[in-house]
């Protein structure tokens, strides 16, 4: 079954939205390849090297960047003070999303849990993790942050 994922990386002022993969993004594909390496993401034009070089390794989409990149102000996937994961399943429709914090701050993102209550997550400053539509789980061998 195809399943899709994108990576978002969070800076002091904006969101900026990868390419979606479609096929085999959970843990056990190509899921914990795609977290490690966009851990090691420091900065935007990392990010875009990043995406170009899974997708040239993995999918040889044409023109991925500049075709499907986004980028997005905080505001536009906040609710006061906190990062929603509905807010940005409203836009990506990725399977699994994964997130890179590049700010200099703690930054706090409602998730949900497995039983679907709500959750706050606290991600500091170069941390990743990654949900299942909107829901933080470890599924498989990878680590849900890094």
């Amino acid at each position: 079954m195809a399943t899709r994922g994108t990576a978002v990386l969070i800076d002091e002022n904006n969101v900026y939205l990868g390419p979606e993969f479609n096929g085999d993004m959970y843990p056990h594909g190509y899921g914990d390849e795609f977290m490690k390496l966009l851990s090691e993401v420091t900065d935007y034009v990392d990010f875009i090297k990043f995406n170009n070089s899974f997708n040239k390794r993995n999918f040889q989409y044409d023109k991925i960047m500049s075709s499907y990149q986004g980028k997005l102000n905080h505001d536009d996937i906040k609710n006061d003070e906190l990062f929603s994961m509905e807010k940005l399943y409203n836009i990506v429709t990725s399977d699994w999303v994964f997130v890179k914090n590049i700010t200099n701050e703690k930054i706090k993102f409602k998730v949900l849990k497995p039983n679907g209550d709500e959750q706050i997550l606290y991600v500091n400053p170069n941390q990743t993790f990654r949900v299942h539509f909107g829901i933080l789980v470890n599924r498989g061998i990878g680590q849900v942050i890094c």
